[in-house]
């Protein structure tokens, strides 16, 4: 992936431009849904950072998530994100009709994630749930 700069750059060495995607398979078999073919190596997807809405400090666009779950797995299959952080990961199986489990060490991220997960389950976002558009558990306001 791209990040587009987003990054800090440091005068005293090259600074990393991309984020690299890895996915490792057990066995001689995986999956891979053909409805993903024809992304390249190279993602062209702008940062959280350069949109509104960042609520973590490496934040990724939820669209990293969306391919490669979308490719790697099916409907009801499990994701598991070790280091979920604000919960990018987690929504976006949920988006896609996966099941998901978090695992973050940080108090405040895990926090975070949960937010995020209320508001996805009940179809708004966090910015909306800050602004007070919904009420925090429960019904739209």
């Amino acid at each position: 992936w791209d990040r587009c700069r987003g990054m800090m750059m440091n005068a005293r060495m090259f600074y990393r431009a991309d984020e690299r995607v890895f996915w490792f398979c057990r066995g001689r078999t995986w999956k891979w849904n053909q409805s993903h073919v024809g992304f390249g190596t190279v993602w062209h997807i702008p940062s959280v950072q350069q949109r509104n809405g960042k609520e973590h400090p490496v934040q990724f666009p939820i669209e990293i998530p969306d391919r490669c779950i979308g490719a790697t797995t099916d409907v009801d299959d499990v994701v598991l994100d070790l280091f979920c952080g604000s919960g990018t990961s987690l929504v976006s199986a949920i988006r896609l009709g996966r099941r998901a489990i978090g695992i973050e060490r940080e108090p405040k991220w895990a926090e975070l994630c949960r937010e995020r997960l209320r508001a996805e389950e009940q179809s708004s976002t966090l910015q909306a749930r800050k602004a007070g558009q919904v009420a925090m558990f429960g019904g739209a306001k």
